[in-house]
């Protein structure tokens, strides 16, 4: 019998995702066909191989030059579905010197937009220049810039950084003495290095349990580097859009839209740890509101050099990385967000102010952490005196937080990712979409993950505590190996709730939502922590912890990586679920290498480094 429960999840798995597609297919092939293309690219790098070159990038708006016209009623009918782009706007990228030979006295422009009139003309059409990317000539390419004042600020660190590596390991090699200089013994690569791959082993089992969340670490930052594989892929100029338009219509794209939830189990697991952590440390010594500010100094240390590295990256060298034909639109006009918010962003309220532009897709996620850290914290030592008494007022707080947040999306009129979350909106990033900053890059959005995650700390302690074994509870063993299913069929779900879009029900579903989400977490974790099954053996394979502890810079370097990848390509993109799979595997594997050399010589040196200056000294002064 045991067996057989822990098999039937596994083989409920595989059914679900060999259900039927639902595929929108409400337009023949022969329609489709008559469609304009969507997207068009001329060949970037020939045409400015030429000396007068000129390749400019636009879209531009469509409307019909005679009534009643056929052909754009049908493209409007399709455009007003929202699974589908909107076909009434066309993205070209032309070799305007080749297309229209130039013409005295007229610009760039008007160059393109004659270009694009004369291919929608003998359609009876008329294509109106609605936005111009940018227009570059052959002098552009060839022309060495130097660097800027901020390019160069940012080698200066880097190489400020390398010098502090060389200097404290050729230290750790050469000086034998067994009393070595901590602070310069922090930059040795050889010791950080050990310290990025050694297994430890807790002789406290409370902690030793907890290794199931490295593996749950690193398996949801994998789909999350997947996610935004597929998110780049619609911010491409594709040779077949419908892909795209299909997918959010299959079992396949339901999981995905719905699944963009899970980047908050890294808010809870953030706000478990910061909880039990400081539970475990009152045993030694008494909490109190004394040590907050020293708490949130050091999670700051703990992100912002990595966080700060990457986005001083994206504001100065990574659109010279590579060139293309969408490089300027995509990763040009990030890297000229990663500039104007820098400063946004070194004080963590990057998705507070000027909140539809995003540096890179992840930082909102940073701030919306580092935020609700601060809250968990607060929390935790304001009401440890009440022990276990805390948990009903932390289990109101999560009812409360998801009720709130439904009574917020009532009166903004704010909706589920599932509601807002199309092919159109995808590939503008939602920036039009008052629910995405108002709810999904808010720390309201993550406000039940982040109590949630302080209930299961207080939770397993107090279980601890008292001697209760959740693996001795047969029922709770069931409803442990059922909970991954159980959320995949709840993510599945969407392809019907989505059906219903009255206001009402709107805004209440965006707190069941988050309410559900966290519940089959916390029941996960807490079920992982304390029942021996096939999955707490997978997630506790000790091999795991290496790349969990590289998970801030994995988050924060794979998306460069995969713009990277993906944008300079100088052709159309076909899209399909194999490329996007090599898509994501090429990104995870280059992010993780990359990872190495930036967790051993930036964040762990730096960590030990402000930890030894600034966090050991308030300490001592404290006790003073």
């Amino acid at each position: 019998m045991k067996t057989y429960i822990h098999h039937v999840p596994v083989v409920f798995v595989l059914c679900l995702f060999l259900l039927p597609n639902i595929i929108a297919r409400d337009f023949t092939d022969e329609e489709y066909l008559t469609l304009p293309r969507l997207f068009h690219l001329d060949d970037y790098h020939s045409c400015l191989s030429q000396k007068d070159g000129l390749y400019c990038l636009a879209k531009f708006q469509l409307t019909p030059t005679q009534s009643p016209h056929i052909a754009y009623d049908l493209i409007k009918e399709y455009s007003d579905d929202v699974r589908h782009f909107n076909r009434t706007v066309i993205h070209r990228g032309y070799c305007v010197s080749a297309r229209c030979p130039d013409t005295a006295g007229v610009n760039a422009s008007l160059r393109i937009q004659k270009c694009a009139n004369l291919r929608a003309r003998p359609h009876h059409l008329k294509a109106t220049l609605q936005t111009l990317h940018y227009c570059h000539s052959h002098n552009d390419t060839v022309t060495d810039k130097p660097p800027d004042l901020l390019q160069s600020i940012f080698l200066y660190i880097v190489y400020a950084i390398l010098c502090l590596n060389i200097l404290g390991t050729m230290y750790d090699f050469v000086w034998n003495d067994k009393k070595k200089n901590v602070l310069i013994m922090a930059w040795s690569v050889r010791a950080n290095w050990q310290r990025l791959t050694v297994s430890y082993e807790s002789k406290d089992p409370r902690l030793s349990n907890l290794a199931i969340l490295q593996g749950c670490r690193v398996i949801v930052m994998l789909i999350i580097l997947y996610v935004h594989a597929v998110v780049l892929q619609d911010m491409l100029y594709l040779q077949n859009p419908q892909y795209m338009e299909n997918g959010f219509a299959r079992t396949a794209g339901m999981i995905m839209i719905k699944g963009t939830s899970l980047v908050h189990m890294f808010v809870m697991l953030s706000s478990f740890l910061c909880a039990y952590n400081m539970l475990l440390s009152s045993e030694k010594s008494p909490l109190s509101l004394r040590s907050f500010p020293t708490n949130v100094l050091k999670r700051i240390i703990r992100i912002a050099p990595v966080y700060l590295l990457i986005v001083g990256y994206g504001a100065t060298w990574w659109p010279r990385t590579r060139d293309g034909p969408l490089t300027g639109l995509i990763i040009g006009s990030q890297s000229q967000i990663c500039r104007e918010k820098f400063w946004y962003h070194v004080f963590f309220v990057n998705n507070i102010f000027d909140a539809k532009n995003h540096c890179f897709i992840q930082t909102w996620f940073l701030a919306v952490d580092m935020q609700l850290y601060i809250l968990a914290s607060f929390l935790t030592l304001a009401l440890a005196p009440l022990k276990q008494r805390v948990l009903p007022i932390y289990a109101a707080l999560f009812f409360g937080s998801c009720v709130l947040i439904s009574g917020i999306s009532y009166i903004q009129d704010w909706k589920s990712m599932l509601y807002i979350a199309n092919p159109e909106s995808i590939k503008e990033v939602l920036y039009n979409s008052p629910s995405f900053q108002g709810l999904y890059t808010s720390p309201l959005g993550g406000l039940p993950a982040c109590i949630m995650g302080l209930y299961i700390a207080h939770l397993h302690y107090y279980m601890h505590e008292s001697g209760y074994k959740i693996s001795a509870n047969k029922v709770l063993n069931v409803i442990h190996n059922w909970m991954i299913p159980v959320y995949i069929a709840w993510l599945i779900s969407g392809l019907y709730i989505r059906t219903v879009t009255s206001h009402a029900f709107t805004a209440a579903y965006t707190g069941i939502e988050r309410c559900i989400f966290c519940i089959i977490c916390a029941t996960q974790i807490i079920g992982s922590i304390n029942i021996d099954s096939h999955i707490r053996r997978f997630f506790a394979w000790s091999k795991w912890d290496t790349f969990a502890r590289m998970s801030l810079p994995v988050m924060m370097v794979h998306w460069c990586v995969n713009t990277l990848i993906a944008v300079p390509r100088p052709y159309t993109t076909f899209s399909s679920g194999f490329d996007i799979a090599v898509d994501a595997v090429a990104t995870a594997v280059m992010s993780y290498t990359i990872a190495v050399p930036i967790s051993v010589m930036v964040e762990l040196p730096m960590q030990k480094f402000l930890d030894c200056v600034i966090i050991k000294n308030i300490q001592s002064s404290t006790k003073q």
